[in-house]
């Protein structure tokens, strides 16, 4: 037994002689090993002739579990002893140990030609980061971008429920197997925001534990490649770095070394940049070499748009629905990229998602503070600007735009907001080489104009070169493919791993098409208005375009094209609406040209309407001349009352008066011309105008459409007369739409003394009569938030206790349903310790699953002592699958250590495919042993094929040689195609270790066309 206990000792006492070996011959020194001196054999000898003197160092390697101690260091003093007699009185000694040593000997080695060393400190003298951590820290402490720093969240390759990336990216480095992170995302999701906040969150650590408390640990190497675009090799790019930052290395090799032994966390952040700029096959070389450095301990990761891999977009698509249809249609969206890591198995993909509302408004309270409520409406009230927001870099630009507003001496439009966004974007990121920023801006504008005409509003890249040459003559081939490689990189566009360019926003398309227009207009081709696809957000945008000084020119082309009659009318159509908030002389001039014109055509009624827009008393006069004259066209006389409203004038609101009480020999109003006037009143100054309006609504109380405005208009502009219409509707109405706007417009006080009236509309009417419809019922229950007082209490719980079975009957075929949802709805939001009380009663009574859903959300967050067993009940079969998503969601974050329980108790009966795939994901973040024992023993051969398919799934992220073996059965005998289609690409998924031979075994028998061209596209078998 002792021999082989020996030979083991020796065989590792040598491993460790040989990786110091290694580490002194990086640090640039000659070594020798096993040589004998003076009789006796040395584990190594050194010799440093870097510098004039040559030195010379015999080197005593100890790999043991206990420090050095004095005896061993004396034995080792007495052999440097005869090896100086011998070689040179010189001659020094070092000692290297796993472990380290005691005090004595580092007392002793002080005054002696000995230098003790321990195998972690010679590894860090290797390459000195200590610097470099500091310069780093304080350059990413610098940066702005991180000041107002919002974690992220990812959702890993296959799965689709999203996770902090800051966790995910903790557990990958805890993770022995995995070397290399993948970190995919679109152009302004946060990839190098976070990557900057990684970096500088573990050099902080490096820091405070390597370099001040002596503990081993990584630094981390950020690397932005877009500083390194005409580096040809990740050899080439490290060594610059180094030498950049003054760091002593011997060579490329001692930095792989140091990768390998787990002391590096090499950060290369903007792939997609240096495969924009090069050419494919540098960029997959390039990506090869970066693959064979991810060995041993290393620690990569790499930054990069989706579609150098992946199209996500089909990705989630395929993934968020469960059909069959869906499955058949999954594009193959996998690259060369992609595949190069494909069946390997330490390499991992995750994506990084854009900003949920909680991410949001965390930004803004980080970067605005007191202000952030007031960016918070700014964003709400702008078109688009909400589901920009979820971008980070564009949420970035809102806010510094935001600030830049301020500045505008004219009034703030979206089309300001977008010009100043783009002007920023289009120079302060550098797509181009080649190109001048109003080349750039051109280029898009008329992209825009083609994709816009595409029903996906999107261009295949083939149509990029027509589309060059269509706009610059003289383009050679070589810059058509310079542009085209650039338009990859531009900030507005995004760039599928199909070939296709599209916007990264509708928008920016629309915004970009707009001024396409407006330059159109400005050369005088009005072809591309006459066919052009306006629609309001357009229209918007070329309005505001047009009222810059800037585009004065195009202005005045189309005045003089809506004053032509000969001019193509839906050019002249669109040519009104777009100039008519233009606060220009020469505009209200051209309108009233047309106005007064005997033309018949839509034209002047959009005219008519245009002139709204400017307060000039020539204006108000030939309005008033056409309101007036019953001769007129009726849409042409309505559109004047309309721009009349608008106005505002003196001069106009007396005629409108006068009008309304149908005084001084007016004529009387037709209901169309009435409510075009009540649906603007609400933005006339003039209160008069507001109380003519109401005294018309109570002379035309048979009419509930003209009833409706005017209590829509007393909520607007509250007054005394609104007061009373309100009540004289409240007290003779049944309709119960009528009922709730009156209601909902008086003041709180008033509408407390109004409740038992709302009681009796709410009270099913006696036998016989029609009932109420059902939405304006839910409606005026609504209505009763806010008031906060026992009798609105009381009325809620009554509706409820009286709601257990539906009420039956007819209006129409329309059915009037219980108002226990909306009556739970007010006492949720202002009664919550009374729905406490009598949630326990409620739940256990027979009621609609949708109440109780409801109701359990309400519940369980206030008394969660006994919530578990409430959620489980109401998770039934039955239930809709949207409120299962919602009790899922509430078990897990209310009670997770519950969570794995609940799968397990629900998991036999659920019939749901996608419920199961939402069970399981959030059971691997849970508990992800019971989710993996779930999956291999049952899940993956349930009947239904969904299931199955969620299963494959989601083992794409489980890498254990079971899961492999099941995906591996499943491949070989599942019946279904879409399941077999799942498990090549859950086996393909980097980070499994894959022997391709079992694919290729497993799919012996195969006789799917798609099966087998996806596992030649996969793995090349």
């Amino acid at each position: 037994m002792i021999e082989p206990v020996v030979e083991s000792l020796t065989a590792q006492g040598r491993a460790f002689e040989r990786r110091v070996g290694m580490l002194f011959e990086l640090l640039g020194y000659r070594v020798e090993t096993n040589r004998l001196i003076a009789g006796r054999q040395v584990d190594l000898f050194l010799e440093d002739r870097s510098g004039p003197l040559s030195r010379s160092y015999i080197v005593e390697c100890k790999d043991q579990a206990n420090p050095v101690n004095t005896s061993q260091y004396d034995a080792f003093r007495g052999r440097l002893s005869a090896a100086r007699h011998e070689i040179s009185p010189k001659l020094r000694g070092i000692i290297v140990a796993s472990v380290g040593f005691v005090k004595e000997a580092k007392a002793q080695a002080l005054h002696e030609d000995v230098e003790l060393l321990t195998i972690s400190e010679l590894e860090s003298s290797v390459i000195d980061f200590r610097q470099y951590a500091r310069d780093l820290i304080r350059r990413l402490e610098d940066d702005p971008a991180l000041t107002h720093f919002v974690p992220p969240r990812l959702v890993r390759e296959h799965l689709t429920l999203a996770e902090p990336a800051s966790s995910a990216v903790a557990g990958w480095l805890a993770d022995s197997e995995a070397n290399q992170l993948t970190l995919l995302g679109d152009y302004g999701t946060g990839k190098t925001t976070f990557l900057k906040h990684l970096a500088l969150e573990m050099a902080r650590r490096y820091e405070r534990e390597v370099i001040e408390g002596g503990a081993r640990g990584r630094v981390p190497v950020f690397i932005d490649l877009r500083e390194y675009t005409q580096a040809l090799s990740l050899k080439q790019i490290i060594l610059d770095l180094l030498d950049n930052h003054g760091i002593r290395a011997a060579s490329y090799a001692a930095f792989e070394y140091v990768l390998r032994e787990g002391q590096v966390l090499l950060i290369l952040d903007g792939f997609d940049e240096m495969a924009s700029r090069g050419n494919y096959r540098i960029t997959l070389r390039n990506f090869r070499e970066l693959n064979r450095s991810a060995l041993g301990r290393a620690k990569i990761i790499l930054s990069c748009r989706s579609h150098y891999f992946t199209d996500l977009r089909e990705v989630q698509r395929f993934l968020g629905r469960t059909t069959l249809a869906t499955i058949a249609e999954m594009p193959v969206s996998y690259t060369d990229l992609y595949r190069e890591i494909a069946g390997r198995p330490n390499f991992l993909i995750s994506y990084l998602q854009e900003f949920e509302p909680d991410q949001v408004r965390a930004y803004l309270e980080h970067r605005c503070g007191g202000q952030a409520e007031r960016v918070s409406g700014f964003i709400a009230n702008t078109y688009n600007l909400e589901e920009l927001s979820r971008r980070p870099v564009l949420l970035d630009m809102i806010v510094t735009s935001a600030d830049r507003l301020g500045q505008q001496t004219q009034p703030v439009t979206p089309a300001i907001l977008y010009r100043i966004y783009t002007d920023i974007w289009l120079s302060r990121n550098d797509w181009s080489t080649i190109l001048e920023v109003e080349t750039k801006r051109e280029l898009l504008e008329r992209f825009a104009a083609k994709a816009i005409q595409q029903d996906d509003a999107q261009l295949h890249y083939s149509e990029i070169p027509r589309l060059i040459r269509s706009w610059r003559q003289g383009v050679n081939g070589l810059d058509e493919e310079e542009i085209d490689r650039e338009l990859r990189a531009a900030s507005f566009l995004v760039r599928d791993q199909g070939g296709h360019y599209r916007f990264s926003h509708r928008s920016f398309l629309e915004f970009f098409y707009a001024r396409f227009l407006v330059s159109a207009a400005e050369r005088g081709d009005f072809a591309a208005w006459t066919e052009a696809p306006f629609r309001s957000e357009i229209y918007r945008f070329v309005q505001d375009l047009l009222s810059l000084p800037t585009q004065q020119d195009a202005l005045h082309r189309l005045l003089e094209l809506v004053q032509d009659p000969s001019g193509e009318l839906a050019a002249r159509g669109h040519a009104v609406k777009c100039v008519s908030r233009v606060q220009n002389p020469a505009v209200p001039a051209a309108l009233l040209h047309v106005l007064r014109s005997d033309e018949e055509s839509q034209v002047r009624r959009f005219a008519a309407t245009a002139l709204g827009h400017h307060r000039e008393s020539e204006v108000v006069e030939a309005l008033v001349a056409v309101a007036r004259d019953p001769q007129q066209d009726f849409w042409v006389r309505t559109n004047s009352l309309l721009a009349l409203v608008r106005l505002d004038l003196p001069e106009a609101t007396g005629f409108l008066v006068r009008l309304l009480d149908a005084s001084e020999g007016e004529r009387d109003l037709w209901t169309p011309e009435a409510s075009s006037i009540l649906r603007e009143v609400h933005t006339s100054s003039n209160m008069d105008l507001v109380r003519a309006c109401l005294r018309y609504v109570r002379r035309r109380m048979d009419s509930s459409q003209i009833v409706a405005q005017g209590l829509e208009l007393c909520a607007e502009r509250p007054c005394a007369e609104g007061e009373e219409l309100c009540r004289e509707v409240l007290g003779s109405t049944r309709n119960l739409r009528l009922a709730r706007l009156a209601f909902a417009a008086l003041p709180v006080e008033q509408r407390k003394e109004w409740l038992p009236r709302i009681v009796e509309l709410l009270t099913i009417p006696p036998k016989g009569q029609d009932l109420p419809k059902a939405a304006e019922a839910r409606s005026l229950v609504l209505a009763l938030k806010g008031l906060g007082c026992a009798e609105v209490s009381d009325f809620l719980l009554g509706l409820i206790d009286k709601s257990q079975g539906p009420r039956r009957g007819r209006l129409g075929k329309v059915r009037f349903s219980p108002l226990e949802q909306e009556a739970l709805a007010v006492l949720a939001e202002d009664y919550l310790e009374v729905l406490s009380r009598f949630a326990p009663g409620w739940l256990r009574q027979r009621r609609t699953r949708a109440f109780k859903v409801m109701l359990a959300q309400a519940y369980v967050r206030q008394r969660p002592e006994d919530g578990i067993e409430i959620l489980r009940s109401l998770f039934t079969p039955l239930q809709r699958p949207a409120h299962k998503h919602t009790l899922l969601d509430l078990v897990v974050q209310v009670y997770p250590e519950s969570f794995p329980d609940f799968v397990r108790g629900i998991w036999p009966r659920e019939p749901t495919t996608i419920i199961k795939k939402q069970a399981l994901e959030l059971l691997l973040q849970v508990d992800r042993e019971m989710a993996i024992e779930l999956m291999l023993t049952s899940a993956i051969r349930e009947n239904r094929i969904g299931t199955r398919v969620a299963v494959c799934a989601i083992l794409a992220a489980v890498h254990r040689e079971e899961a492999t073996a099941a995906l591996l059965e499943r491949l070989r005998n599942d019946p279904s195609r879409w399941v077999r289609l799942q498990c090549l690409r859950s086996l393909a998924a980097p980070g499994r270790a894959l022997d391709r031979a079992q694919v290729v075994e497993a799919t012996r028998g195969e006789k799917d066309p798609d099966v087998l061209t996806l596992r030649q596209q996969l793995l090349g078998v």
